[in-house]
């Protein structure tokens, strides 16, 4: 049995889940400027994909999916997008992060070129306060296909959509510090309010 997403409004959007509206409080809250799905496109496999989120200061794409598997699912249609979208990569963003769980860490895939002119699509985790320094975002990765066969492999996360994220058999990435406005910014988007109106 598949459980519907709840329409949800805020900031005169109208989102297609709960989620998404929460990440947007989020964004707000860090004071990113965000676009909700501002434009689709069409692959060169054929399949069409629409984008959950924008942020254009940072130039990352971002999806939304509740639950890991989903994501992992359409594993080769978010590499196709990475590879093709361009910009600084796909942001994947899980269920809101409850921090008593650990630090929240979340995944970017981009596309880089590594040695002998072979670009490969790789995995990254990001912090929150990585979005104010996008550089940050490749500081730890690494390859999950070679882009010539189309063979994605993405690793389960640990902790997916909450902390202390590790990738499978692999040691657990270090903790970084987050300030006071991050924690506020997740605490804002979990309580967020919107039924009866409230507008989070």
């Amino acid at each position: 049995m598949t459980i519907a997403a709840i329409e949800t409004s805020y900031a005169g959007c109208r989102f297609r889940s709960r989620l998404e509206a929460r990440w947007a409080v989020f964004f707000d809250a860090l004071g990113l400027t965000w676009q909700y799905e501002p434009q689709g496109f069409e692959l060169p496999s054929g399949e069409l994909y629409l984008p959950d989120f924008r942020l254009p200061d940072h130039d990352l794409w971002v999806e939304v999916k509740g639950v890991e598997q989903e994501f992992r699912d359409n594993g080769n249609r978010y590499a196709e997008a990475a590879l093709h979208l361009g910009g600084g990569g796909l942001l994947v963003l899980g269920p809101m992060p409850d921090l008593r769980a650990g630090l929240p860490q979340h995944s970017v895939l981009t596309v880089e070129e590594h040695c002998c002119g072979q670009r490969v699509l790789c995995l990254h985790i990001a912090w929150a306060q990585m979005l104010a320094e996008p550089a940050g975002l490749r500081e730890f990765g690494f390859p999950c296909t070679d882009l010539m066969t189309h063979r994605v492999e993405l690793p389960p996360l640990r902790g997916y959509g909450g902390g202390k994220a590790t990738w499978t058999a692999q040691q657990p990435l270090p903790d970084w510090p987050i300030t006071d406005k991050e924690q506020a910014a997740y605490l804002a988007a979990r309580s967020a309010r919107f039924e009866h109106g409230e507008s989070g």
